[in-house]
């Protein structure tokens, strides 16, 4: 191959590249609406204001002043200071930006064909995609990426710098969010592949190899007890059971649930577990047990939990990618009739003109940018935005719930709405929002019990000392609230605002 044809080569590889990577930011340009955001939100500026986490409840009267594990205290102060200075539109760009950056650091692991490579990514795309939205859980996705990259990278070893990097690692990690266990469930998987691959070796009395093994015990150890160096101390580690431990979890929130394939979004979870076994079986490839120990572990959960399968995507990708490639080079690229349509394309191009080639990929990228911050500008349109909340909020109901006196008020409210109307009308203490670790199962069976018009909801209403309901209109018991002359102070197409 001649320098222009190899210079060619990179600047395809190149142009690929950034045109992917600015395809990924478009499409994760995307409005900040999502429920949980706004009692993040909340919890940040409150954080910011007493000077200290929040660790105990003070925006509900339903576990007011209990203790809270706030796992997520340093993100939700990231997340208010970028809403403060630059409103929905800086937080809009600091997702896309997270979520681009956690995408790249995967792609930068993928070796070949770089038309197999960008396949592969779009896979990656559409699995991580569920995930890009303002909530501490996107951090997770970037530093999992970022452990992955670092940690299955050719020149990954343990030495001084490992000692002191990692568990620095996972002090901040530990801070931004709870889904740093999903890096620990990763490394003790990888552990326990590399002590059986010793085992059913003929090397698994190699001294220097279970020094390696016992190398990587004292450094998760030592990361392990690195995370507790957090506000939440021991309780960063006792929070991941509490949460699981809640059985109407997985019926309330769908991310909690697992995966239904009938829908097509939560499909390429699915598609990226049969083109793997259907790519290894081709192949006929053996993997060591350090490495199926991890695929096996994350997919599971992944089936367990949809909010999950993001890692499993992060970790699989890889394998995907490579087990592409040699397919593609044992299996298609010497069939004739394609190596002959190859010759043909590549006789085509024999000189190519790099100028001109430079001209046109940049023209194209200037395209896709100008439509990216078309899609910005438009987006940060404040008009625009107030349209999406009225769509999913009951923003309009603001101005009657402020002429009461809010402070007063114990609504039973809509669980997706609980951080909206904390963030807006801090005055009022909420019934419920996103946080069903602090509120627990009787309080979360509470709720469905009154929207649902249980059997007790009297009685529950008395114990909890219910005046008002903000919920959607749909809910069994607004029906029952209108029957015993509750009046109605706001209604509209999606919800309504009672009063006792």
């Amino acid at each position: 191959m001649n320098l222009s044809k190899i210079e060619k080569s990179k600047q395809k590889e190149r142009f690929i590249t950034t045109l992917f990577l600015i395809l990924i930011f478009f499409m994760a340009i995307r409005l900040p609406v999502d429920t949980d955001f706004w009692w993040h939100l909340r919890s940040g500026q409150l954080t910011v204001q007493n000077r200290a986490p929040i660790l105990q409840d003070v925006t509900s009267f339903t576990a007011f002043s209990q203790p809270w594990v706030n796992h997520s205290w340093l993100s939700q102060v990231i997340f208010f200071e970028i809403y403060k200075i630059a409103g929905e539109t800086g937080v809009m760009l600091f997702v896309a930006i997270i979520a681009t950056i956690s995408i790249a650091f995967i792609y930068l692991r993928l070796k070949g064909n770089i038309f197999l490579k960008s396949l592969v990514i779009l896979l990656g795309v559409l699995t991580t995609a569920v995930v890009w939205s303002p909530r501490p859980q996107l951090l997770s996705l970037l530093f999992f990426a970022l452990l992955l990259f670092f940690v299955e990278g050719e020149n990954f070893k343990i030495n001084t710098s490992t000692l002191i990097l990692l568990p620095i690692f996972f002090i901040v990690w530990g801070n931004l969010h709870a889904g740093f266990s999903i890096g620990f469930i990763y490394l003790l998987c990888k552990l326990a592949g590399m002590i059986f691959d010793l085992i059913i070796s003929n090397s698994w009395t190699d001294k220097i190899k279970w020094k390696a093994v016992y190398q990587w015990l004292g450094l998760l150890l030592i990361s392990a007890m690195a995370v507790i160096i957090n506000p939440n101390g021991i309780n960063i580690w006792l929070v991941q059971f509490n949460t699981i431990s809640i059985p109407s979890l997985q019926n309330l929130i769908p991310e909690w649930a697992s995966p239904n394939f009938h829908e097509l979004y939560q499909q390429p979870f699915l598609w990226l577990w049969v083109l793997l076994i259907a790519f290894i079986m081709a192949n006929g490839r053996q993997y060591k047990f350090q490495t199926i120990f991890p695929l096996i572990v994350l997919g599971a959960l992944g089936f367990i939990s949809r909010r999950n399968y993001v890692y499993f995507s992060v970790f699989t990708i890889p394998i995907l990618n490579s087990e592409l490639n040699i397919f593609w080079k044992k299996r298609v690229h010497h069939i004739n009739w394609l190596e002959n349509i190859l010759t043909k394309m590549s006789s085509m191009n024999k000189e190519p003109n790099l100028a001109f080639s430079k001209i046109i990929n940049s023209t194209i990228i200037f395209l896709l940018c100008f439509v990216t911050v078309g899609k910005i500008i438009y987006l940060g349109n404040p008009m625009i935005y107030k349209a999406y909340l009225n769509q999913l909020y009951p923003f309009e109901l603001l101005t009657e719930l402020r002429k009461q006196d809010p402070s007063a008020q114990r609504c039973l409210n809509s669980y997706a709405w609980g951080g909206f109307l904390s963030w807006n009308v801090p005055e009022m203490l909420i019934f419920i929002d996103g946080r069903t670790d602090l509120y627990g199962e009787k309080i979360i069976n509470d709720w469905l019990s009154m929207v649902n018009a249980g059997d007790e909801w009297r009685k529950e209403f008395n114990n909890y000392r219910i005046n008002c309901i903000i919920l959607e209109k749909n809910r069994p018991i607004v029906d029952h609230l209108i029957s015993d002359s509750w009046k109605i102070l706001y209604e509209d197409n999606q919800a309504i605002y009672l009063m006792k």
